[in-house]
């Protein structure tokens, strides 16, 4: 299992820089995604995780999300877009 802790912020200017951290070729075929310590998430941070999730699972990935900011819950809601996050 691959487990990754997010950090500070994660908006629209930091997004691209986990993107590319989190699609690496890794040999692990689970991953925790744990956003306990992400400071701050906006709407960009519910397209990154659609985006590595897409990614991950087309590669037989499966891909956990814990500790998820609660404003990122708010913008999946809006968009009608919570099955993304489960």
């Amino acid at each position: 299992m691959k487990y990754v802790a997010l950090s500070g912020p994660l908006t629209m200017n930091t997004v691209g820089v986990w993107f590319a951290e989190l699609t690496k070729p890794f040999a692990e075929k689970i991953v925790v995604l744990d956003f306990a310590k992400v400071t701050e998430a906006d709407s960009s941070a519910l397209a990154m995780i659609s985006a590595i999730k897409r990614e991950l699972v087309a590669r037989d990935i499966d891909v956990s999300i814990k500790d998820l900011p609660q404003s990122v819950k708010v913008v999946a809601d809006i968009y009608d877009a919570a099955g993304l996050l489960g």
